[in-house]
C-alpha cells in the first residue's frame, strides 16, 4: 500500500497482464455482478493492489464490447482503453487460450491457480434440494 492506505497500483495504467485477469474475471462473472462488492472482484483488486472500483470499472469496460448485453440494450462503460479492446478481440474467441494464460499470470501474481482456491463450505440443507429453473448464460 502507498500513502494514505491507496493500493500500491492505484491509478496507474492497466497492465496486459492485470487487463488478461480482469477479462478472465468478466468471462465468469454474471454483468449484474461486476461491481465493486462482489467477493472476486475484491480478491482480484487485493491481487493487482487496485481498489476493488478500479476492477469493477475494468470489467464494465469490458462490457461495451459484449454483443450479448447490446442484445439486451446494456451498455458497458464507454471509457475504454486500446488494450481492452485488444484483450477483448484476443480472447473472447478463444476462451481455453484465455483459461490458461489467466491461470499462468494468476500464478505469478498470486502464487495460486483458479483451482488452488478453498472451496466454499458446504452449507447444511433444510427441505427440498432440487428446483425447476429458467436462466440465461452467456456463451
Amino acid at each position: 500500500m502507498g500513502n494514505f492506505g491507496k493500493p500500491a497500483r492505484d491509478g496507474k495504467d492497466w497492465s496486459r497482464e492485470e487487463s488478461i485477469l480482469a477479462f478472465d474475471l468478466y468471462c465468469r462473472t454474471p454483468f449484474s455482478k461486476t461491481k465493486a462488492n462482489n467477493p472476486e472482484v475484491i480478491r482480484l483488486a487485493h491481487a493487482l493492489q487496485r481498489t476493488p472500483a478500479s476492477v469493477a470499472r475494468k470489467l464494465g469496460n469490458f462490457g461495451a464490447f459484449d454483443p450479448e448485453l447490446k442484445k439486451q440494450q446494456i451498455s458497458g462503460l464507454i471509457h475504454t482503453s486500446k488494450l481492452d479492446k485488444a484483450i477483448w478481440n484476443e480472447f473472447n474467441s478463444d476462451w481455453g487460450k484465455l483459461v490458461i494464460e489467466a491461470d499462468r499470470i494468476r500464478q505469478q501474481v498470486t502464487g495460486q491457480s483458479l483451482s488452488d482456491e478453498p472451496e466454499q463450505p458446504t452449507p447444511a440443507i433444510c427441505g427440498p434440494t432440487e428446483r425447476a429453473t429458467t436462466a440465461k448464460q452467456r456463451i
